[in-house]
């Protein structure tokens, strides 16, 4: 992890393998920055940082394109799943 707080709506965990830190993420139209990572979090996985368990599991887990913004990993389009994990989780 990069030390950073995570920040509902901005931090997203990611492996680092696969998405370097400091890399940011366009998800259904919103800017996500990855600045964390988590056990559970490989390959093509990503967590979504909420504030509370409940809504983490509210939302659950979906498929996601993500369209990278800085720096530039490729010019493609990758397909993740994503899961919301928020405080407590």
């Amino acid at each position: 992890a990069t030390g950073a707080p995570v920040v509902q709506g901005e931090t997203i965990a990611v492996d680092p393998r696969v998405i370097p830190y400091g890399t940011k993420v366009i998800i259904n139209g919103h800017v996500f920055t990855a600045e964390d990572c988590g056990g559970a979090i490989k390959g093509n996985r990503i967590d979504i940082y909420v504030d509370d368990h409940a809504t983490a599991q509210a939302l659950g887990v979906n498929h996601y394109d993500l369209h990278f913004v800085f720096p530039a990993i490729s010019s493609a389009i990758l397909t993740f799943r994503a899961s919301y994990a928020g405080s407590g989780s």
